[in-house]
């Protein structure tokens, strides 16, 4: 049973998030929180959306597999 209730946003994504669209904004943020939740393949983004998730996904893929290990760890 998943027991997480958010993810992490970590301060040093907002410069590069804030140069993006509203619209972009929107989706991007969505993506993260559906590929951190639900592990959802994000969408392929385009122009600075796209440059940007390729340093922000494998980034929330990270910081997921090390939760993950974690609760591992609580558990036994």
């Amino acid at each position: 049973m998943k027991t997480e209730k958010g993810m992490l946003l970590f301060y040093d994504w907002i410069e590069a998030l804030n140069c993006l669209s509203g619209e972009d904004f929107k989706k991007m943020l969505l993506a993260m929180v559906e590929y951190h939740k639900e592990d959802t393949l994000p969408p392929q983004l385009e122009g600075t959306a796209g440059v940007i998730a390729h340093f922000i996904f494998p980034q929330i893929r990270r910081m997921k597999e090390s939760q993950e290990a974690k609760a591992r760890k609580r558990k036994y």
